[in-house]
């Protein structure tokens, strides 16, 4: 998941990415890759569904 090179190498303090909701286990174990990070999950606003996943930086 591209998610994980944002985290990675990316300069900013927030990431959001649109996500399905079945890839929510994927994004979690990126968490224990990625320590300097949290997540947090809602709905995502379009009508679309899916999940709005957005990582702090800590």
């Amino acid at each position: 998941m591209e998610v994980s090179w944002y985290l990675r190498f990316g300069r900013r303090d927030v990431v959001e990415a649109l996500v399905k909701e079945s890839s929510l286990d994927q994004l979690e174990h990126m968490l224990y890759v990625e320590t300097d990070w949290r997540m947090s999950t809602g709905p995502a606003d379009d009508a679309g569904g899916g999940l709005l996943a957005r990582f702090t930086r800590k």
